[in-house]
């Protein structure tokens, strides 16, 4: 092993370099190579040989090679005694290493040293132009600081917008002992600092992706004041102080500056359908950009997600599958200004489960919108009544994005049903009872809009499919805050819950329905409350044109009921209105059945995937024990060969000195040899004198 990294060295002595490049952690991500606090460094190969990787520090070390693509070739803990080391033979190209911890939200030094035949060692982000880094500044101070708060009031934020991936530096100077930290836009702290910058002033330098970002200017003790210099440099785009408006912006969603902070709404796919962005069982949303700018949009739910951005036109301009956190699908992107929607997806088809919809960045209008569907044709005369046909056509006509007069209480869109109902004790919640309930009968696929409207109370809205499932839900639409839900509906019987944003609500209410739809005989609501006995919403009042909660459709008064229908006595009428009901429960509990078979199937086959995706693991498993024990044998054959060398060491040591008393005892001989020839030659002279 020796005598090849020798050879190896030999013939590559001519192109081999060395680099050092010196670092620090503020706040490190641990064993994850893709984690933005572990710093990566970029490097080139110039021809193919044998690189070597060494990461040197106080801390417990992890050192990752990774392909240009971003794949992990090599990884390493502790090659180098406590510290990480890799040795790989490398073709010539572009490779970066990751300067990663054992554990996480760690500060310290480090030392990265390459060798072989590489050159330009970089920091990622570094090589940017000096076009694209920008730095900005902003002056600020202290009254009565906060000091080791970041949520405190008293310590002044600012708002950071990063338009690109890349390193952004943060210098928070002051003549008082400052402390630094960093926000990401869910108020988490992801670096902080103390005195890494000059004096007792906080320096922070670490890779973000690009977003909005929050810095809070703090002091190490609570009460202090003084004046400071906040500056940051990078790929960013504005620094402004954060305006302390809490209470409007949890009311409109906006900020002081006008610019919509966040929009979310919820809902829940019943049968969805897949990575197919025009299909009608994935939900999608709409939304206006107000300004150009950066948005983000993640989609979160227990479902493995998968999101569309569209434009305009409905085309697709992006689209993501795990960008988010825990495999949720989250896209970064920089809009201008217009309409776009997003379509909420799956990874595969015919999935159930409920969804979070958030966008951050300058949006407003979140509302949602039918799936784009092939154009219908109207149904004929010989299908229906002319007067049938004529409150048909009326129904189906798609529902206008923004209609010339937005829907309110005793407004009510043309040709609507409508139903007024009254809160006592609301609840922010789809599920609960004092939430009144209606049902409504799809007769045919079309688009449906519903829209529920208040003069007094802050509205929610919940669509139900016949499984009592959330399919489609609505906060605010629009700049008002009624709700309003518009889907393309296949035929069956669905449910609109009245719900409001906060619990304990009372007031008025009325739902408008458009769309091929017509009401059940029978209004099913939760059973009301004490303080809704004496007053039901089905007694509240209606305006004049609006049908009654138990009205029949348009085409009914046509089809009087036939005498013999009138002279049954209350009871057979009671009778036969359960026998109906019994009827269409029976039909309900056949669809969910039906619906449950498919489910175990789908289930058992989920299920048998796991086990074996199980037994590949326990494979796994088995060859990592054996590589570990071919490893530990390897580690007991380089300590034996280790002790090897120090003893053949010795031994030439040993040589070595037993070969210079050979030296010396052969000089004397030599020289008792010499003596005694002198003393032969002068006894012989001695012989012939004598």
């Amino acid at each position: 092993m020796g005598a090849v990294r020798s050879e190896i060295s030999t013939a590559n002595e001519e192109s081999n370099s060395k680099l050092v490049e010196q670092g620090k952690w503020l706040d490190s991500g641990g064993q994850n190579p893709k984690s933005l606090q572990n710093p990566h460094y970029i490097f080139q190969v110039s021809e193919a040989g044998l690189v070597t990787v060494k990461l040197h520090s106080e801390i417990d070390t992890y050192l990752y090679l990774l392909h240009a693509n971003g794949k992990v070739i090599a990884q390493n803990d502790d090659g180098d005694g406590a510290n990480s080391k890799i040795v790989r033979r490398l073709t010539p190209g572009l490779f970066t290493v990751v300067a990663a911890t054992v554990d996480v939200h760690l500060r310290g030094d480090f030392k990265l040293e390459l060798e072989g035949p590489v050159e330009k060692l970089q920091l990622e982000g570094s090589a940017m132009s000096q076009s694209d880094s920008i730095t900005l500044e902003v002056q600020g101070s202290w009254f009565n600081s906060g000091g080791l708060n970041p949520a405190s009031r008293n310590n002044p934020r600012f708002i950071l917008e990063v338009t690109d991936h890349g390193n952004v530096t943060i210098d928070l100077q002051s003549t008082a002992d400052n402390q630094l930290y960093l926000l990401d836009n869910e108020n988490r702290i992801l670096s902080e600092d103390d005195d890494s910058g000059a004096g007792s002033n906080a320096w922070i330098s670490t890779m973000l992706a690009p977003g909005r970002y929050t810095i809070v200017a703090a002091t190490v003790m609570a009460g202090m004041k003084g004046t400071f210099r906040l500056a940051a440099a990078g790929p960013i785009s504005s620094l402004q102080p954060k305006a302390v408006a809490m209470k409007e912006a949890e009311r409109t969603g906006k900020s002081a500056a006008g610019d919509v902070l966040i929009r979310n709404t919820r809902g829940s796919w019943f049968n969805s359908g897949g990575q197919n962005a025009r299909s009608p069982n994935n939900p999608r949303y709409a939304f206006d950009v107000l300004q150009r700018g950066n948005l983000i949009i993640d989609l979160t739910s227990s479902v493995d997600t998968y999101l569309f951005l569209l434009d305009n036109d409905g085309q697709v301009i992006d689209e993501n599958d795990d960008g988010g956190r825990r495999g949720n699908s989250r896209l970064m992107r920089r809009l201008r200004v217009g309409s776009y929607s997003v379509v909420a997806a799956t990874s595969r088809p015919r999935k159930k489960g409920a969804f979070h919809l958030k966008i951050q960045g300058p949006v407003s209008n979140l509302r949602s919108v039918a799936p784009a569907e092939p154009e219908k044709t109207q149904p004929t005369p010989s299908q229906s009544s002319t007067s049938e046909s004529s409150t048909t056509e009326s129904r189906t006509a798609p529902a206008k994005p923004d209609p010339p007069s937005t829907p309110s209480m005793g407004n009510p869109p043309p040709n609507a049903v409508t139903i007024q109902g009254e809160w006592n004790d609301s609840a922010a919640d789809a599920n609960s009872r004092k939430n009144p309930r209606y049902t409504f009968q799809v007769n045919r696929a079309g688009e449906v809009t519903v829209d529920l409207v208040s003069e007094s109370v802050d509205t929610y809205l919940y669509l139900l499919n016949s499984q009592r499932k959330i399919i489609a839900s609505n906060d605010d639409y629009g700049d008002s805050t009624n709700s309003r839900i518009v889907r393309g509906l296949s035929p069956g019987i669905y449910s609109a819950v009245a719900a409001t944003s906060r619990s304990g609500q009372e007031g008025k209410f009325a739902i408008y329905l458009q769309g091929p739809v017509s009401h059940l005989r029978e209004l099913i609501v939760p059973p009301p409350s004490v303080e809704t006995q004496e007053k039901p919403p089905s007694q509240a009042a209606k305006p004049a044109d609006a049908p009654s909660v138990d009205a029949t459709p348009v085409s009914k008064p046509e089809t009087v009921p036939q005498p013999e229908t009138i002279s049954k006595s209350p009871n057979a009428q009671k009778l036969e209105a359960k026998i109906r009901e019994l009827e269409r429960q029976t039909l309900l509990l056949q669809k969910e059945n039906s619906d449950l078979q498919k489910n175990r199937t789908e289930w058992q086959s989920q299920l048998e995937n796991t086990l074996a995706n199980e037994k590949n693991v326990y494979q796994e498993v088995a060859e990592l024990k054996q590589q570990m024990q071919l490893f530990q044998k390897f580690k007991e054959l380089e300590q034996t060969y280790q002790s090897l060398l120090k003893e053949r060491e010795n031994l030439k040591k040993e040589e070595n000195e037993a070969r210079k008393q050979i030296e010396i005892s052969n000089a004397r001989s030599q020289s008792a040899r010499s003596e005694l020839q002198e003393l032969r030659q002068q006894l012989e002279q001695l012989t012939e004198m004598g």
